[in-house]
């Protein structure tokens, strides 16, 4: 896969009370940004809009991500939940907010779009 030069974490919610959380590094990703921007009545609205690929021979066989999830540019083996909270607030980061699972193709690959 094109650019897939990039570590990356996933760090999943789990349990009843999702209290806890599960970190998955995973080598050779494809990460980028895109910025976005539309007029509306209110004026001028921006956001960032994160498209992470990451090989599917890269993915673990257990890896699980849902959205509300976080993704993190680098390696992370624990965190807690002030960590994950504050996360949201760094621009390594992103939340998920759809998981594409792209297996067909000539480059099968799990699509994460984050903001």
């Amino acid at each position: 896969m094109l650019k897939a030069d990039q570590t990356v974490t996933l760090i999943h919610r789990q349990g009843s009370r999702k209290e806890s959380y599960l970190c998955t590094v995973i080598p050779c990703a494809s990460w980028f940004w895109k910025h976005k921007a539309a007029v509306g009545d209110t004026g001028l609205r921006s956001a960032r809009e994160l498209h992470c690929r990451i090989p599917a021979q890269n993915l673990p066989p257990d890896l699980e991500v849902e959205p509300g999830d976080k993704i993190l540019l680098g390696e992370m083996h624990s965190i807690s939940g002030a960590e994950f909270a504050a996360l949201g607030r760094t621009r390594q980061a992103a939340v998920v907010l759809d998981v594409h699972r792209n297996f067909f193709g000539p480059t099968p690959h799990l699509y994460i779009l984050g903001g």
